[in-house]
């Protein structure tokens, strides 16, 4: 196993904790990430799945798309991602129809830039998320060649899991943050740049 350390990656790309003002008013101390931390982050880990182990563990704080960036940056490694419920194996069925999972809803939108919005809600907010239903999950489809936006409240280890299922199916996929808006988490396409925010 190879443990990717979010703490690690900041250190290496010279990031430092800064004073943040979270919505409630109270300050923290935090590593602030950008997508333009993204083409650093995959210079140092794009091509180098040979040298890592078979499961690759990401492990601390970080906003879904950088999560779910790694997970692109380290394919075909099986990843796993720490959660309160212990590291968590990405992965769910490819996509298909109009999707499927215990408690989640899926809802798709075209916005007039050509970027397919997935909406991904729980139908009962109440009941939480368990890790043993991610296998069972099912995106719904998208057309092939799609620029996909991930949207809604998740964790980190079900947004890259839903970003990796249409790996080999969209372009792109962006992961939407509150008061970010949406950052490439990873592209195959020239014209979209890894890292760039669709608003």
């Amino acid at each position: 196993m190879t443990l990717v350390n979010i703490k690690d990656l900041a250190d290496r790309l010279g990031k430092v904790e800064e004073e943040v003002t979270l919505p409630n008013g109270r300050q923290i101390r935090q590593i602030v990430w950008s997508g333009d931390d993204l083409p650093t982050l995959a210079r140092l880990l794009h091509n180098r799945s040979a040298e890592l182990d078979t499961v690759v563990d990401i492990d601390g704080p970080a906003p879904a798309w950088l999560v779910a960036a790694i997970a692109h940056e380290v394919h075909p490694r099986a990843v796993r991602i720490n959660s309160p419920d212990g590291f968590v194996s990405v992965g769910v069925q490819r996509p298909s129809g109009v999707g499927m999972g215990e408690n989640l809803k899926f809802s798709l939108t075209t916005s007039e830039n050509g970027w397919v919005t997935l909406l991904c809600q729980q139908q009962d907010p109440s009941v939480p998320l368990d890790t043993e239903d991610l296998s069972g999950i099912v995106p719904p489809e998208v057309p092939m060649g799609s620029k996909v936006v991930l949207s809604g409240r998740m964790p980190n280890w079900l947004v890259a899991s839903l970003a990796m299922a249409y790996h080999g199916i969209a372009k792109a996929v962006a992961c939407y943050q509150p008061g970010v808006g949406s950052t490439v988490a990873w592209t195959h396409s020239k014209e979209v740049r890894l890292g760039e925010v669709i608003n």
